[in-house]
């Protein structure tokens, strides 16, 4: 913090996210995205949120980027990271938008299109919606009917994307772990996973790092998903992983 605070870029008006992981969500992570007329002083007072390790700020070379500029700014780039549901955002209030002329817009698109490249280059995948396929096509599977939930994956190389509309168990084993425990809970609370009637469903996609905690989430007791999640011939992620 000491040396970024001898950063004279710092002090100019820009967006700043703050990325961490969620203590209560393992599998989780959290940003916040706001604008501030002078970056590094927002930045310094956040040092009380104790949910971020990192922060990546982006300002202009030229000082061309006034107070409707970065209201844009900050409006579009939480658009497009709540639209992309990567992670949780930590904003308690949903920024506005402001109005400005379509020429300055135009402008700010392109700053904004900037952005996204040197945000995803920097390690940060925040605007990639989680079902967009690479370009070797992400595999699906499904959990065959357990416990009375019907579930359908995409194995990818970042973990695996349980999909909108599949269920978990309604109830759980007494030795699920008391992480899945959690997590199951910070997810409802979230409406990630919401009640239709009787049953729980994914209202949103939603990345797990491991098959494993995914398939034990779904189907509320500890579980291998490398032999739970299976493809639509059957064969098992453990199988398919062998060939």
């Amino acid at each position: 913090m000491r040396k970024a605070a001898d950063q004279p870029d710092l002090y100019k008006a820009g967006i700043y996210f703050l990325f961490g992981r969620d203590e209560n969500d393992p599998e989780g992570s959290i940003a916040y995205i706001r604008k501030a007329e002078e970056v590094w002083k927002r930045v310094f007072q956040h040092q009380d949120k104790d949910f971020w390790t990192e922060a990546v700020v982006f300002i202009s070379k030229d000082e061309n980027l006034n107070k409707a500029h970065i209201k844009f700014l900050e409006y579009m780039i939480y658009d497009a990271a709540s639209a992309a549901k990567r992670c949780r955002l930590a904003n308690t209030n949903i920024p506005s938008c402001p109005a400005i002329a379509e020429a300055e817009q135009a402008v700010m698109l392109e700053f904004l299109g900037n952005l996204k490249v040197l945000v995803g280059t920097v390690g940060y995948k925040i605007f990639e919606p989680l079902r967009r396929r690479s370009s070797k096509s992400s595999k699906a599977y499904h959990i065959v009917p357990a416990r009375g939930v019907k579930a359908r994956a995409l194995i990818t190389n970042e973990g695996v994307v349980v999909t909108e509309g599949s269920e978990i168990a309604t109830s759980s084993v007494a030795t699920l772990a008391p992480a899945t425990v959690v997590l199951c809970a910070r997810l409802i609370k979230d409406g990630v996973i919401v009640r239709d009637g009787k049953k729980l469903k994914f209202a949103k996609s939603h990345l797990f790092s491991t098959p494993s905690t995914a398939a034990a989430l779904v189907m509320g007791c500890t579980a291998n998903g490398r032999i739970e999640w299976k493809d639509s011939k059957g064969h098992t992620l453990k199988e398919n992983e062998e060939d």
